[in-house]
C-alpha cells in the first residue's frame, strides 16, 4: 500500500512478476478530495487505514469510509487492538468503527502536541513537540521519568523508534538522533558532528 499527495491505492504482481498499481481514491464517495497528502498507513486484521492530516481514511471490503477527526491527525498506533489517535493538543482518541472517541485522563497532554507514539514496556511512549515524552498504560498518562527527557525538551522532538530490547532512537529536529539505553540510562548522539547530513529527523525506519 501506498499513499501520495491526493492519491493512495495497493501494488500487485502480474503474472510476469511487474508490480502494477490500483488506485483506491475512486472508492470515496460524497466528499471533496483535494489537497490531501498521506502520512501512514496502519494495517490492522482485515483492514487498511489511511491518515492524513485532516481526514482518516479506512479501506476495508473494498469499500473506503472517511472519518473526520476534531483536529489535525498526527500519529496513530496500535496498541492492545485499539487503534490510538494523536490529533491536536488535547491528548489521544480511540478510532471506534465511525468516530474518534476522545480517551479518559490526558490532562497532562492538554495543550501539548503529540509527534509520535511507539509501544514501550507493555505501554506506549508517547512524543510531544517541546515538552518531551510521556508513558500511557492504556489508562493514564505520566510523565517520563528519564534523564534524556530534558534534552528531548531542549532539542525538539519528532520521531520515536523501538530498536528492540532495551534500546531506543529519539529522532529530534535540531540535533540528530539519540540513542537511548533505557536500563542503563545512557545515550549516543548521532547528529551532524558525527556524520548525519541534516540535524532535522522527519522519519525511521528498522531494517
Amino acid at each position: 500500500y501506498t499513499g501520495s499527495y491526493e492519491e493512495f491505492g495497493y501494488w500487485q504482481k502480474n503474472d510476469k512478476g511487474l508490480l502494477e498499481y490500483t488506485s483506491l481514491t475512486h472508492l470515496i464517495k460524497g466528499r471533496s478530495f483535494t489537497s490531501e497528502e498521506f502520512w501512514e498507513i496502519l494495517p490492522v486484521e482485515d483492514y487498511i487505514v489511511f491518515r492524513s492530516f485532516s481526514a482518516i481514511y479506512v479501506f476495508k471490503k473494498g469499500k473506503i469510509q472517511v472519518i473526520d477527526p476534531p483536529e489535525v491527525v498526527s500519529d496513530l498506533i496500535l496498541h492492545k487492538g485499539k487503534i490510538l489517535v494523536a490529533a491536536g493538543a488535547k491528548g489521544l482518541y480511540e478510532l471506534t468503527e465511525n468516530e474518534i472517541v476522545p480517551l479518559e485522563n490526558q490532562e497532562l497532554l492538554n495543550g501539548k502536541t503529540v509527534t509520535d507514539m511507539v509501544p514501550y514496556k507493555g505501554g506506549i511512549l508517547v512524543g510531544t513537540k517541546l515538552n518531551g515524552c510521556f508513558l500511557f498504560d492504556g489508562n493514564k498518562l505520566q510523565p517520563w521519568e528519564a534523564p534524556i527527557n530534558e534534552e528531548l525538551i531542549r532539542h525538539q522532538l519528532n520521531k520515536l523508534l523501538n530498536l528492540g530490547g532495551t534500546m531506543l532512537a529519539l529522532g529530534t529536529i535540531k540535533n540528530g538522533v539519540y540513542l537511548y539505553d533505557s536500563e542503563t540510562g545512557q545515550s549516543q548522539i548521532i547528529n551532524r558532528k558525527y556524520g548525519l547530513q541534516n540535524n532535522t529527523i522527519l522519519s525511521m525506519t528498522r531494517f
